[in-house]
């Protein structure tokens, strides 16, 4: 199966359980429709909006410095990148 958007594939894997794709589609499906019913226009722009709002821009990577001294480092995260961290 292969989704338009990057984003309903990550919503998809995020809900897996053990291996069963067809369910959590079915899952996803449901979500758009409650979030349809309870909120006016296209369900998935809804939901779009609503990453748009909570994503990350930056993640810290940890750096090793000298013997037991770690240093984060801010480093700025690619768009499907910030999506991804805002589903998880």
């Amino acid at each position: 199966m292969r989704y338009k958007h990057f984003i309903i594939r990550k919503f998809i894997n995020t809900i897996i359980k053990n291996g069963n794709k067809f369910k959590a589609l079915n899952y996803f499906c449901d979500f758009l429709a409650i979030i349809k019913h309870n909120q006016k226009g296209n369900a998935l722009d809804n939901v779009l909006s609503s990453l748009e709002i909570i994503k990350p821009t930056v993640s810290y990577r940890k750096l090793k410095k000298g013997g037991g001294k770690f240093i984060y480092l801010p480093k700025l995260l690619t768009t499907e990148n910030q999506y991804k961290q805002a589903i998880n």
